[in-house]
Formats: structure tokens, C-alpha cells, sequence
């Protein structure tokens, strides 16, 4: 009598195919949901980043137009005297405070002076505004500096401009900062040109570097890199090696962006684990569908022994009548 062929194998090998399958299929669906809850995640952090700088400019152009103010309506002349001006400065947010004169000469309040007759800040206190100028490689300190300025009035009119002045590395770089699983997300500060004006990696932005240098060789292939130039549109451009891309986003109240990039390290860690929890659940089922592949196969195969059985015995009985 000729052996029919077992049927477990050919289930089992079935129920290994379909593993595998899953595995895979799980593996890249698995992938690209991440990738995409990544990019939501980076587009919330670089919003609530836009919003610290933002605010934190805000609080600086506030503050230097307070005490313009308030040195205008100490003055007696108008000769202002910067040293009598001390008490005031002193609790100031800023790392120091200088101020302009008609001519456009500098006062500091240690008695230094310095041309400032060319500098944007001048001219525009000067006509009565109040800003904010990012100066690359400051004379003063050779530093990028951000100067808040305001016009000083002395009965009706403008004698002059108050300076107040930060170090990016001191204020701007500690807003940019997000970290996710302990990994850092690179984040830069760029002015309308794509000039870096902070950031929390390692650049000598006296240099004028442009964003487009340092991340244009990341682009894609078929990325343009005047994406990473900020045109009025929140936009993910797409890098080399990372799934997320480089989140560009303006500041509400400011020519300014910020670019982000969530790390790829991050990214690789909660691809990992959660392949490593899928793969485990899907070892689970099938182990268990081979469990209930061997017991249906054991029930089927005594359901049929016991057919042959009574088969069999049928047979005998009647044969004997």
C-alpha cells in the first residue's frame, strides 16, 4: 500500500512562510509609521523652539526700549552721562549696554568708545525705531552679538540710541536644544539670508557660515537646498541617512528660522525596539499556531484511525453473516 504524503510539514513549512512574511511586512509598515510620528514630533518640538526664541527676542526688544525710556527721563541735559546711567543697567538682561550718540560714537559704561555710524542700528534708532541687529564678529568683542537698540528722547527729541547686547552663545544656543532618548537634535538660527546665527553644534558663526553649506551636502540627490532657505513655508527637507529630514520653520515675529534635524540615532533605537517587540509577538503566534496545527493534526489523524477502525470492523462483521 503506498504511503500518502504527511500533511504536517506542508503546514508547518505554510505557517512559516506566512511568519516571515509578516516579519517583513510589519518590519517596513513598522518603519514608516515611525518615520512619520518622527516628523510630527519634530515639527511640534521646532515649533515650540520657534516660539522660546521668539519670545525670547520679544523679551529683549521689551526691555531695551523700558530702559531707553527710563534713561530719557533721568537725563538733565542733553549730554547723557553713561556711567550715571550704572544703577539702572546693572539689572539688565543684557552682557552689556552701550550707548550711541548724535554722531554715532559709542559709550560703554566703562568709558570706551567706538564708531557705530555705519551700523543699521544707528541709522534706524536714529529715525525714531526700535529693533533688533545680528552683528557677525563685533569690533567690540569680535563675537556675534545681537543688539537690541531703541532712540533716547530728551525733550521731544533724539539725542542718541540705547544698545543693549547679547552673546548668542550665552542665550539664543541654550533655547536650541531638544534631545530625544538621549540623543540631540542638531537646531540652528538663521537670519532671511541662511546666515547661522546660533546653534547647538559646533560653529564659529563669526565666520558668516551659511545652513546651506553645512547641510546642503546632506540633502538628497533630488533635494533642492534652496529649501533650507526659509520662504514663508514650514517645510521637512529630506537628508541622506535620515528618515525624518530637517524640520524649516520662521519665527512669527522675525525674518528668522530655525532648522532641525531629529536624530537619527533616535529614530534607529525605536525602529529597533519595536521590530524587537513585533518579532517577538509574531514568534509568539506562531508558536502558538503551531501548537494548534499539531494538536488538529493529532485529532484528525486519531478521527481517522478510528474511521479506518470501525471501517474495518464493518467489514469482518459483514463478511461473517
Amino acid at each position: 500500500m503506498k504511503k500518502k504524503p504527511t500533511v504536517l510539514p506542508a503546514l508547518t513549512a505554510a505557517a512559516a512562510v506566512l511568519a516571515i512574511l509578516s516579519i517583513v511586512v510589519f518590519t517596513l509598515e513598522n518603519q514608516k509609521n515611525i518615520s512619520s510620528s518622527n516628523r510630527e514630533y519634530l515639527l511640534d518640538s521646532t515649533s515650540q523652539m520657534a516660539v522660546l526664541v521668539d519670545d525670547s527676542l520679544m523679551h529683549g526688544s521689551t526691555n531695551i526700549q523700558v530702559l531707553s525710556g527710563l534713561a530719557g527721563e533721568l537725563l538733565t541735559s542733553p549730554d547723557i552721562d553713561v556711567a550715571a546711567l550704572q544703577r539702572i543697567l546693572d539689572d539688565s538682561i543684557f552682557d552689556f549696554i552701550e550707548f550711541t550718540d548724535r554722531e554715532g560714537k559709542n559709550h560703554n559704561t566703562t568709558g570706551g568708545v567706538s564708531e557705530a555710524n555705519d551700523r543699521r542700528y544707528y541709522l534706524d534708532a536714529m529715525r525714531g525705531n526700535s529693533g533688533v541687529e545680528l552683528i557677525f564678529n563685533s569690533r567690540a568683542t569680535n563675537e556675534t552679538l545681537l543688539a537690541f537698540y531703541s532712540p533716547v528722547y530728551y525733550q521731544g527729541g533724539i539725542i542718541g540710541s540705547l544698545l543693549g547686547a547679547y552673546k548668542e552663545t550665552d542665550q539664543l544656543n541654550e533655547l536650541l536644544t531638544m534631545d530625544v532618548f538621549g540623543y540631540r537634535a542638531e537646531a540652528y538660527l538663521c537670519n532671511e539670508d541662511g546666515l547661522i546665527i546660533a546653534s547647538n553644534q559646533n560653529i564659529d558663526t563669526t565666520r558668516e557660515v551659511s545652513i546651506k553649506a553645512v547641510l546642503g551636502p546632506r540633502t538628497l540627490a533630488d533635494a533642492d537646498t534652496a529649501g533650507l532657505i526659509y520662504k514663508n513655508e514650514t517645510k521637512v527637507v529630506p537628508l541622506a541617512g535620515n528618515e525624518t529630514g530637517a524640520c524649516v520653520m520662521g519665527l512669527a515675529n522675525s525674518d528668522w528660522y530655525i532648522v532641525q534635524i531629529f536624530p537619527e540615532q533616535a529614530n534607529r533605537m525605536m525602529v529597533a525596539n519595536a521590530n524587537r517587540i513585533g518579532i517577538v509577538l509574531a514568534v509568539f503566534l506562531v508558536a502558538i499556531l503551531a501548537v494548534l496545527l499539531v494538536l488538529t493534526y493529532l485529532i484528525l489523524n486519531q478521527s481517522r484511525s478510528e474511521t479506518q477502525k470501525a471501517l474495518v470492523k464493518a467489514e469482518a462483521v459483514s463478511k461473517a453473516k
